[in-house]
């Protein structure tokens, strides 16, 4: 069973509504949302293990869908990051608006 983008949203808003580090850090959202979905998450101090039989292997989200709608949540206004992370957001927005102009 594949997961609906809807149902991966859903997911994501209620990860944001309570993890303000999951608002920061996209890898930690990824981890929380995938734990959320019902997946063998397992954090410790300095190891993630994800343990995902197969068959289920291929419901996986792609976490490129989950950081896109953290993404959109937050240019809406809801589940802000931190002013430090949104200050280097935009430094890194800055600098890949630079890029494409050499294009």
């Amino acid at each position: 069973m594949k997961f609906s983008i809807m149902y991966v949203k859903r997911a994501v808003e209620l990860v944001l509504k309570n993890d303000l580090r999951a608002r920061d850090d996209d890898k930690w959202l990824i981890v929380e949302v995938l734990k959320k979905l019902g997946f063998n998450v397992m954090v410790e101090k300095n190891n993630v293990n994800i343990n995902i039989p197969y068959y289920k292997f291929c419901s996986l989200p792609a976490f490129e869908s989950i950081t896109r709608c953290r993404r959109q949540f937050q240019e809406n206004g809801l589940y802000p990051s931190t002013k430090r992370i949104r200050f280097i957001r935009r430094l890194e927005e800055n600098s890949m608006r630079k890029i494409k102009q050499w294009f």
